[in-house]
């Protein structure tokens, strides 16, 4: 009985090698998918009534309400540009200075009146939602969200 199972193993895992070899020594054929530089072939089907005649061609309205139950849809309009928006003068943001580091970063220090809570803003990097969008002689304009505010230096 034991003899007889172990002969029935190494039978089966004798197919299951012959099998994998089969595997690799038979060839297998694959279609080549097309690739997608390759200009698509173009069936053209007429009429022998309708081979010159022009006015037999269905406009592309009537095409598309075969495959649809709706007429061509309207010209797709390009979204307007969200209108500019204004900077608000905030009272409650004090300037409090300018610094650089040694490794040539510099960053400007505004305090929220409100919070009692001082902002540390660096050219073009957003700390705690707030960026500095404008750094003239006079103001520094901030962001936060979609809020611009203009602090004085003065």
């Amino acid at each position: 009985m034991k003899a007889s199972i172990q002969r029935a193993i190494e039978v089966f895992f004798g197919l299951i090698i012959l099998s994998l070899l089969v595997l690799l020594v038979v060839p297998w054929h694959q279609e080549k998918m097309p690739s997608r530089s390759a200009t698509p072939r173009v069936i053209q089907t007429q009429t022998p009534d309708a081979a010159g005649d022009p006015a037999s061609v269905l406009p592309v309205d009537a095409v598309l309400t075969l495959f649809a139950d709706r007429a061509r849809p309207a010209a797709v309009r390009t979204a307007a540009a969200p209108p500019a928006k204004t900077i608000a003068e905030a009272p409650w943001l004090k300037y409090m200075g300018f610094a650089s580091g040694a490794d040539g970063a510099s960053w400007w220090y505004v305090k929220d009146t409100k919070t009692g809570k001082v902002i540390r803003l660096s050219q073009g990097q957003s700390v705690a939602g707030w960026t500095i969008v404008e750094n003239g002689d006079e103001r520094l304009v901030i962001k936060n969200g979609d809020d611009l505010y203009s602090v004085s230096k003065r």
